[in-house]
């Protein structure tokens, strides 16, 4: 393999898996766990708002 089509197919493999980031969570849960500052509790907290509703 050529080194461009080594880069090109990294690249390829990057936007994918940036896009089902994308689609896997709404932006009310990606904000709630950013404004958790990591505690678990606050993090759960986003978990079980995110499945109740």
């Amino acid at each position: 393999m050529t080194k461009w089509t080594l880069v090109a197919l990294i690249l390829f493999c990057i936007s994918l898996s940036a896009r089902a980031e994308v689609s896997l969570y709404s932006q009310r849960y990606i904000s709630c766990v950013d404004n958790s500052g990591g505690i678990a509790i606050e993090m759960h907290n986003c978990i079980v708002d995110k499945t109740s509703g």
